[in-house]
């Protein structure tokens, strides 16, 4: 089963992506997608398990009942860190929407 890109994403020069209506459910659609792309493009299998641990825990997070901004701001940080540690281009990019959105949601107040 393939995850459909419903949110926020822009890739080349000059593309711009909007959150405006953004949902808690198309962040985790984008996680999905987040999670899929590092399961097709990292090799090594403890950094594979890394990355898509990570994005369990802020899909987690995300979904939670009790999840706060900080929390959400937190998680984030640790999955674009760790997506740029990588150094797989395609995962950062895809990581890095998936992260915007939230961070979006985040500041917005979705979280308490």
């Amino acid at each position: 089963m393939t995850a459909q890109l419903n949110g926020p994403s822009a890739i080349g020069h000059r593309a711009s992506a909007a959150t405006h209506g953004l949902s808690i459910q198309d962040a985790v659609e984008l996680l999905t997608v987040a999670r899929q792309t590092a399961i097709k493009v990292v090799r090594n299998q403890e950094t594979q398990m890394a990355v898509t641990k990570v994005i369990d825990d802020l899909r987690e997070t995300v979904q939670g009942q009790t999840a706060t901004t900080g929390d959400v701001i937190q998680r984030v940080g640790r999955l674009r860190a760790l997506a740029t540690a990588v150094g797989i281009p395609t995962l950062a990019s895809v990581v890095g929407s998936a992260t915007e959105a939230i961070t979006e949601l985040a500041l917005s107040g979705a979280f308490g």
